[in-house]
């Protein structure tokens, strides 16, 4: 027989939004805006200097090694420099049109909307996020998916990022309830599902691959719409 839950926290970026194929096509348009040809060999070569040295600096900055403006600056910096221009004013412009892009797509992961009016009819629902306040609430707003939510709990608000125990206590504050009482879904190994688990939460760990070299997730699934069948 399936745990019963009192509520459900859920990861946002690549988890409900579909931060890769917004920020997919949001550097598209930067790149096509900009005349960026003139200093990567191709469209696919800017993103990709971009996307790794991005993702090296998310992690740095959920362990709390790097701030919100060293991880802005850096991830657009950095695929400049290694086309030898280092033109730092281009890079923050092309950085300041990049967010206000990403903003304005709004493709969701495969059965977010599904799964999120499912999970409401049961349970209080918590979106905890370590993306910039200026950025993910306009997000929700425009997802079709706030009318789901119950709250939101940022990190840049709380003053830490996941997976830091202290946002996962300032959520479970925030409802009244015990660790054991709560599911946590996300995408992220480290961030979502060990912060998690460490707090003694279970978890629903949403893989690309299905595999984990660990023993943290409760649950580990392929698709959202496998969730109901857990929830």
């Amino acid at each position: 027989m399936l745990k019963t839950y009192s509520a459900v926290f859920i990861d946002w970026d690549d988890t409900l939004w579909d931060f890769h194929a917004n920020a997919y096509i949001a550097m598209e348009k930067a790149y096509d805006k900009y005349d960026l040809q003139r200093y990567f060999h191709s469209f696919q070569h800017l993103y990709n200097l971009y996307e790794g040295r991005n993702r090296e600096l998310w992690a740095e900055y959920a362990q709390g090694n790097i701030t919100k403006d060293n991880l802005q600056r850096e991830r657009f910096q950095y695929p400049f420099r290694m086309v030898n221009q280092e033109d730092d004013d281009l890079a923050g412009q092309v950085g300041n049109d990049f967010l206000e892009l990403t903003i304005q797509q709004n493709k969701l992961i495969t059965g977010a909307k599904e799964l999120m009016a499912y999970l409401a009819q049961k349970y209080p629902i918590i979106v905890l996020s370590n993306g910039f306040k200026e950025v993910q609430y306009r997000k929700i707003a425009t997802s079709g998916l706030q009318e789901y939510i119950t709250h939101v709990v940022l990190s840049e608000e709380v003053g830490v990022q996941k997976p830091n125990k202290l946002i996962f206590e300032y959520a479970l504050k925030l409802i009244n309830k015990k660790a054991s009482e709560v599911m946590m879904i996300g995408d992220n190994m480290e961030t979502d599902i060990m912060g998690a688990a460490e707090m003694g939460m279970d978890t629903i760990y949403l893989s690309k691959n299905m595999t984990s070299t660990t023993d943290y997730p409760t649950y580990t699934v392929q698709t959202l719409r496998e969730i109901q069948n857990i929830l």
